[in-house]
């Protein structure tokens, strides 16, 4: 019988990789431990905080059931883009948070630069208008005034009059206070007339009133949702081998079944980091679907269909002789390159994009399809039915053939809320079976070495 899995969340879980739900928390978490980030964890509880009181609003326990982080992604962007949204015209306001959290502060701040920009106009003015040259009254002046004020007080003297007399009109002091007083009056003069230049302080002028919030369009709300994506290379990206060997046993049923389909939901790397040490060829196929725009890997090993990206894929614009028109060129770049800062993921994220048509997600949905086709059996391993997509294609396929048998491993079976696992329970029967384990226990029960029925050759 040949043999496909499903990887979702769960299956990722034991080797540290957060699930949808706790992840939301660490996502939540960053931003608050970050200063910086200051604003955009405000846009984070207010979001969140909506979410929780929706779930009140419909009769659950909002402390119980947390939020699952592609709704919470979904919300962000809807936010950020609710003025582009066809029901825009029939809201006729959003929450006044919205519009409070998404004002844009001002960049740097300008009163100081605004107040130099005064205080050089005012004494540059004062300095350009006092006088480069003094009027003709100077030394040589007052030296011939003393003298003749000499003389004419020896005369007055002589002829017995009081020389207080004639210096009050017309002594040094009157003098030298006419040549002050022109002094000051010229110097008034151009101080009064004289213009500053009104361009540099029109300029900061404009800037100091551009300091003042103004609405952001969306702007807080999209930087948080391209902060989420980029990161969740802290959380989902493994490095150390030890922490995928809860997935051992694959490489006994790769043994049985030397070409093995595993479609994953998931941008991890932990397939392909168990495969690496375990010495299994493992191929994504992007980087032939980035030359010719299919996957269709042929051969032996696994060939791994990541429908929603990969935290290790990063995207470009491609073009080439063999595709001449512009298109996205997927590339899986090295441990180094993908735990840089400016490194962006090439995942989907968020219901909203998962059937986007740009880049290679919509071939992947395609190879998943042609590859369930051709399974007689699929194990589902933690994936929790949130893919609308996804549930109608193994719907599908058990339709398809009343022999093909689905297979879901699932600690929490019970408690498993989901309506179209209600669905499986009630329609699929005897096509379906339930493994009430964790991910690395079940794989081991079912593919591990001591659990090979004799009667299963290799295919």
């Amino acid at each position: 019988m040949k043999e496909m899995l499903l990887f979702g969340a769960g299956a990722s879980q034991e080797a540290g990789v957060p699930t949808a739900y706790s992840l939301t928390q660490h996502i939540a978490n960053e931003f608050r431990n970050q200063p910086h980030l200051k604003r955009h964890s405000r846009v984070v509880s207010f979001v969140l905080g909506g979410l929780l009181f929706n779930r009140g609003i419909q009769g659950e326990d909002p402390l119980a059931c947390g939020v699952n982080v592609e709704e919470f992604f979904n919300a962000i962007q809807l936010l950020a883009d609710r003025n582009t949204l066809e029901a825009s015209p029939f809201v006729g306001s959003w929450h006044s948070m919205v519009e409070e959290l998404d004002k844009i502060p001002p960049s740097t701040p300008h009163p100081d630069r605004l107040q130099e920009i005064i205080f050089k106009n005012v004494t540059g003015k004062i300095i350009d208008s006092l006088p480069t040259s003094f009027p003709s009254f100077a030394s040589n002046d007052i030296d011939r005034k003393l003298n003749e004020i000499i003389r004419k007080s020896i005369e007055e003297s002589s002829k017995g009059r009081s020389f207080g007399h004639y210096s009050s009109h017309s002594g040094l002091g009157r003098e030298v206070s006419d040549f002050v007083r022109q002094l000051m009056k010229d110097w008034f003069f151009k101080l009064k007339n004289a213009r500053p230049s009104s361009f540099e302080f029109e300029r900061e002028f404009k800037l100091a009133i551009d300091q003042q919030p103004k609405p952001g369009e969306g702007r807080v709300f999209r930087e948080v949702a391209d902060r989420m994506i980029a990161m969740l290379v802290k959380f989902v990206y493994v490095q150390e081998s030890a922490r995928v060997s809860h997935l051992a046993p694959l490489k006994h049923l790769v043994a049985r079944q030397p070409r093995l389909t595993i479609a994953t939901l998931n941008y991890d790397n932990c397939v392909e980091l168990f495969c690496d040490s375990a010495g299994i060829l493992c191929e994504t196929g992007i980087d032939e679907w980035s030359n010719t725009g299919e996957f269709n890997m042929q051969g032996d090993g696994i060939f791994l269909i990541k429908l929603h990206g990969s935290i290790d894929w990063q995207s470009s614009e491609g073009q080439c002789p063999e595709r001449p028109m512009p298109h996205k060129a997927i590339a899986r770049i090295s441990p180094e390159e993908v735990l840089k800062e400016n490194h962006w993921p090439a995942v989907i994220f968020g219901h909203r994009n998962k059937l986007t048509a740009e880049g290679p997600f919509l071939d992947l949905l395609r190879s998943f399809q042609r590859e369930l086709a051709a399974a007689q059996r699929l194990t589902i391993v933690g994936y929790s039915f949130a893919d609308v997509h996804i549930n109608v294609y193994l719907s599908h396929w058990l339709n398809s053939n009343r022999g093909n048998r689905l297979r879901l491993v699932e600690p929490n079976f019970k408690g498993f809320p989901n309506p179209y696992l209600r669905d499986l329970i009630q329609c699929a029967g005897s096509q379906l079976e339930v493994v009430t384990k964790k991910a690395g226990e079940a794989l081991t029960e079912l593919f591990g070495a001591e659990s090979l029925d004799a009667s299963e050759q290799p295919v």
